[in-house]
């Protein structure tokens, strides 16, 4: 449930929703040109439904997994149509699989003219889109309560490619209150605070002040009875940026609402999904992992499988299974170093491996074994975990939860080789511990395959 508070932007649920319509629609037309007694009766169209739900979830599943719906796909053209064309890939997999295992699937002669006529929408609204939409088009308005240094990150928030929300304005707490945001954009109250509220068309108030004498309780109350939703700074910050504002983090935070992980019934339903997951997954690689083996060690007679010390859940450590990606000598020094984009020590295999992910494989023997989760924060290394906690004490709430395969980090911010990339990592792997549920297991999962398939997509990430 908490997951579904995230601020979503209105014109990317809008252009899902219209978008799954448009796939419905195609696949009738592609019904009535392929079936000769199509006749588009009441019945006919009620037997196809489900046929015609499995063809448009499917691609806006894939859609959604290749990052189609996340807000930089929406005003880049570029990035639409390769990945587009993968997602319909994918979806004709599922389509076969279908066909062949359940037995109830899509006709060929369907999908020959469906999916072309998909293809063209999903093109050609998009391009509609660009043109004739702004991109501060159906962003939320806010105002602000508060002109002093978190106002000013929120103002800076605001500013960042494809923001879900627009300030129209600061109301100082106090007339002495420190200015850091643009004096242009601070308005007065005046004598009604929820007339002001209205005539900026506001659609969330955000309290940025700490005390609360400077608030206005009853003019507050009456705005939310109003309908306008009410956030203070830590809240709105995590829910439209995916991850937490540390430098303004308070302890009390985590105590307000707390996520699902505390819970047994979903703890026990993520170690069933875990133990499946992972079992299916294992089998299915196993050739791809023999073939990986086998090349690494070809290329220097050397070790296969890595094992390394990780700090997992609650603390404890335990070795972690990876195919070795390194030279044999890596750390011949006895210290532990951040492993970079461009490392040295990486072998030519190694470099193959981990574009593909391949090197990873192994660790579902630690889900397995109740080690590690499929999502969670990725597990580090006990020398980087003392240090980095001693930078930050949130640092060790990390292992609150299980460490995962991914996590919402890892789909969120590019490649981490320095403490100050493992800062903004925490960042998210808090907002995950804090609203992660079912829901946001299933967006890390589906999210990993872009991750895996374009790498570069992270440097801009802009999640939705």
């Amino acid at each position: 449930m908490n997951a579904i508070r995230v601020q979503a932007p209105t014109i990317v649920i809008g252009l899902l929703a219209i978008e799954f319509c448009l796939f419905i629609g195609s696949f009738y037309v592609g019904a009535a040109f392929s079936w000769i007694d199509f006749s588009g009766s009441a019945n006919q169209l009620a037997w196809f439904m489900p046929r015609a739900m499995l063809y448009a979830g499917s691609l806006s599943v894939c859609m959604y997994a290749l990052g189609l719906y996340r807000r930089d796909c929406l005003f880049h053209g570029s990035v639409v149509l390769p990945r587009a064309l993968v997602a319909f890939l994918c979806a004709l997999i599922i389509y076969a699989m279908s066909w062949y295992s359940l037995h109830f699937g899509i006709w060929r002669a369907v999908l020959g003219y469906a999916m072309p006529l998909s293809l063209v929408c999903v093109i050609g609204l998009r391009s509609v889109a660009r043109e004739f939409l702004d991109q501060d088009t159906f962003k939320r308005g806010v105002a602000v309560i508060g002109t002093s240094k978190r106002a000013a990150r929120l103002e800076a928030l605001e500013a960042s490619p494809y923001s879900g929300f627009k300030i129209v304005g600061f109301i100082k707490a106090n007339q002495g209150e420190e200015v850091r945001v643009s004096q242009e954009r601070l308005i007065k109250p005046g004598n009604s605070f929820l007339d002001l509220l209205r005539d900026h068309a506001v659609d969330s108030l955000v309290i940025t002040t700490n005390t609360r004498e400077e608030v206005p309780d009853r003019q507050l109350v009456e705005s939310r009875l109003a309908g306008v939703r009410i956030f203070d700074y830590e809240t709105f910050h995590a829910l439209e940026s995916g991850r937490v504002d540390l430098d303004h983090l308070e302890p009390d935070w985590f105590l307000v609402e707390s996520g699902f992980h505390g819970a047994i019934s979903y703890r026990l339903f993520k170690r069933v999904v875990d133990c499946l997951l992972s079992s299916a997954l294992f089998v299915l690689t196993l050739p791809l992992l023999a073939l990986a083996a086998l090349a690494i060690w070809l290329e220097d007679r050397g070790p296969v499988i890595y094992r390394q010390r990780r700090v997992g859940l609650r603390g404890e450590v335990f070795s972690l299974f990876k195919l070795r990606s390194m030279n044999i000598a890596a750390e011949d020094d006895g210290l532990p170093q951040w492993s970079t984009k461009q490392d040295g020590r990486v072998t030519r295999v190694g470099r193959i491996i981990r574009r593909l992910r391949v090197d990873e494989i192994p660790q579902l023997i630690n889900i397995l074994r109740g080690e590690m989760s499929f999502v969670g924060p990725r597990p580090e290394r006990p020398y980087f975990v003392e240090r980095l906690a001693q930078e930050n004490s949130f640092y060790l709430d990390r292992h609150s939860v299980k460490p995962g395969l991914t996590g919402w980090a890892q789909v969120n911010f590019a490649y981490g080789s320095s403490a100050g990339d493992a800062r903004r990592k925490l960042e998210y792997d808090l907002f995950y511990i804090k609203y992660g549920d079912v829901l946001l297991d299933i967006v890390v999962i589906l999210q990993t395959v872009r991750v895996v398939l374009w790498p570069q997509s992270v440097e801009r990430s802009e999640w939705a």
